[in-house]
């Protein structure tokens, strides 16, 4: 990998990074270069972790047309792909993925709802 790229990757994992700190989460980078593994972390204000894989592509490359085309018109908020004997994976918007992630943090902020 030429170092423009490595460059570019390295980019791109940061601003996810400091967009979801920005979302009040925890994440942080965690990729180190000709090493296999996740990118980034995010830790839960409840403590659990989830890893993160940062892709970037130039506009119009694959896979982005394919997945816009699968979102439709008018855009869904959330596109779940369904494959045979796997879990569904989950492909959210930006807005959409801020919007969950603010709803949970106002369900930690206050507590337990009464029934």
């Amino acid at each position: 990998m030429a170092k423009a790229q490595r460059e570019k990757g390295l980019r791109r994992e940061r601003q996810i990074v400091s967009r979801l700190n920005d979302l009040g989460l925890n994440a942080e980078r965690i990729s180190q270069p000709y090493k296999p593994g996740p990118d980034l972390t995010i830790t839960m204000p409840t403590g659990k972790t989830f890893s993160g894989e940062v892709k970037g592509r130039a506009q119009g490359a694959s896979p982005f047309p394919t997945l816009k085309r699968m979102l439709g018109t008018p855009p869904a908020d959330t596109l779940f792909l369904v494959e045979d004997q796997y879990d569904p994976l989950v492909v959210l918007r930006w807005e959409a993925f801020k919007t969950l992630i603010a709803e949970v943090l106002n369900d930690k902020r206050l507590g337990p709802t009464s029934p």
